[in-house]
């Protein structure tokens, strides 16, 4: 990212939250399982003038430590699992690009 901004890029981070939430200057948190979070988060980039010409979604690279207190493995809930992981993983993709493509002619998701 920070080389991304060395160059002039104007850079906008997005962390997965239980809800949408301004965390910064050009930093928000989103439900990634919440369109409506991603409609918000387009209205509010379109109002500073800054929606994306590319997207770089990395979610799908976040660790997912299953560790508790004391380096002990906390049990493995496979439907709650599945539920997050086709949160972050599908439905995202799906939410930002519908809340995105009608503000751009070639945006990039990658």
């Amino acid at each position: 990212m920070t080389r991304l901004r060395r160059a002039g890029h104007t850079v906008v981070e997005v962390e997965a939250t239980a809800a949408f939430k301004s965390l910064g200057p050009l930093r928000y948190g989103i439900n990634p399982a919440s369109r409506a979070d991603f409609d918000t988060l387009a209205e509010d980039l379109r109002g500073r003038d800054a929606l994306p010409q590319r997207i770089l979604h990395l979610w799908a690279l976040t660790p997912h430590a299953r560790r508790g207190r004391f380096g002990q493995r906390r049990p493995w809930k496979p439907l709650q699992t599945y539920d997050t992981s086709l949160a972050r993983h599908y439905f995202s993709l799906m939410f930002v690009a519908q809340a995105f493509a009608a503000d751009s002619e070639s945006l990039r998701l990658v």
